[in-house]
């Protein structure tokens, strides 16, 4: 298989979310994307995310399964968590046909450098407003009370 990404980088982001929010946010972008093909893509126990998931557009592979079989290809790739090697990452893209979005949670932050800088750019981040992470939350409360405090 080619090493170019086809992936587009207006189509290719990362939703950050608390561990405890994932399912949710998962079950919130398989909705949305419902008339896609979806490849969820793994680092951990597939059978813990294949039961938060059905559908017959819906497919659910570790890394491993993903390298040894390059007919896996989905419109949508999905990656549950952060590959501990970053070049799993680059096959993870490799296989999305048009779209491929990352759930980020404190636990993958520390893996998401190596990934861009195989990349060779930063992946942009969009926060969708009901998956927030707590500290983005405490952070944006904190700077409209400073700015409160500064207009009075």
């Amino acid at each position: 298989m080619s090493s170019t990404i086809t992936v587009k980088r207006h189509n290719h982001r990362i939703h950050p979310c608390d561990t405890e929010r994932k399912a949710q946010l998962l079950e919130f972008l398989i909705t949305q994307n419902a008339d896609k093909s979806i490849l969820i893509v793994t680092a951990n126990d597939t059978d813990a995310v294949q039961s938060m998931v059905s559908g017959e557009n819906i497919s659910v592979v570790s890394d491993a399964a993903l390298a040894d079989d390059s007919a896996l290809t989905a419109e949508l790739v999905i990656s549950y968590d952060l590959p501990a090697v970053a070049a799993d990452y680059q096959t993870r893209l490799q296989r999305a046909k048009t779209h491929a979005l990352t759930l980020l949670d404190a636990n993958d932050q520390k893996l998401l450098y190596p990934i861009e800088t195989l990349l060779g750019r930063t992946i942009m981040q969009e926060l969708l407003e009901a998956f927030k992470p707590a500290g983005v939350i405490a952070a944006e409360k904190e700077a409209e009370r400073a700015r409160l405090e500064k207009e009075a």
